[in-house]
């Protein structure tokens, strides 16, 4: 059996930076590290239709919670007139009885009628 293994070659120390509290946010836009100007450059298009399709969002969202907001009012308000409509046809219901046709037309004087109307008839 072969048990040899080759020597290790020492690895170069690489040196850590230290992070310093505060600092960290800054450093993203530090030339020298992540980004650069010149990236910002080259893809201002696309971060532009990025930024574009985001106010889109935000503006359908706004305008989708008012249209929320304009059906309930919308509904509470038929949801009212229903109600006042269904009132009036029951008190047009009530009001239109005989009797109570009756009872109002006594008060200017008129009776109702016991005997059968007589049908008046003319010759040519």
């Amino acid at each position: 059996m072969n048990t040899y293994t080759p020597p290790k070659k020492p690895q170069p120390k690489v040196e850590e930076k230290k992070r310093t509290p505060g600092k960290s946010f800054l450093r993203v836009f530090d030339s020298e590290n992540y980004v650069k100007f010149e990236w910002f450059s080259q893809n201002m298009g696309f971060i532009g239709f990025v930024l574009a399709i985001l106010l889109m969002y935000i503006a359908n969202t706004h305008f989708a919670e008012s249209q929320v907001r304009s059906i309930a009012k919308t509904e509470k308000e038929l949801k009212d007139l229903r109600w006042k409509y269904t009132i009036s046809k029951s008190e047009l219901m009530f009001d239109s009885k005989q009797s109570e046709v009756s009872k109002r037309l006594k008060a200017y004087g008129f009776q109702e009628l016991t005997e059968s109307p007589k049908i008046i008839s003319s010759k040519k």
